[in-house]
């Protein structure tokens, strides 16, 4: 009976350390866009300045990152290789501005 248990606590012990690693490898090869974001939030903050586009609060506004690069407010749809396209959405709340990315970016081959 002892040896059971601790065949089964050995398995169990082996079985996080495992998920644990698997987790983290995952986690490293996730792309991160946080400075894409800021050139994009630069970008935006820009056209809503140069057009008057401020939500007011309890009001969104949204943008795509075609319209921003069309209209030179961000250089390039491309980051790290990757072709990047989305929408951004920023919303007046409590005398602050939240922005929400909707990004969709594939690598390229």
């Amino acid at each position: 009976m002892n040896n059971k248990i601790v065949v089964l606590w050995g398995v169990i012990i082996f079985s996080l350390i495992t998920l644990i690693y698997v987790l983290g490898v995952n986690e490293t090869k996730k792309e991160d866009y946080t400075e894409f974001k800021e050139l994009v939030r630069l970008g935006v903050d820009s056209y809503m300045d140069d057009n008057k586009k401020w939500p007011k609060s309890g009001e969104i506004f949204s943008i795509s990152l075609k319209d921003l690069n069309k209209y030179d407010y961000i250089s390039s749809l491309k980051y790290n290789n990757y072709n990047c396209d989305g929408e951004v959405f920023v919303e007046k709340y409590n005398n602050k501005y939240n922005y929400e990315y909707k990004l969709k970016c594939v690598n390229e081959l």
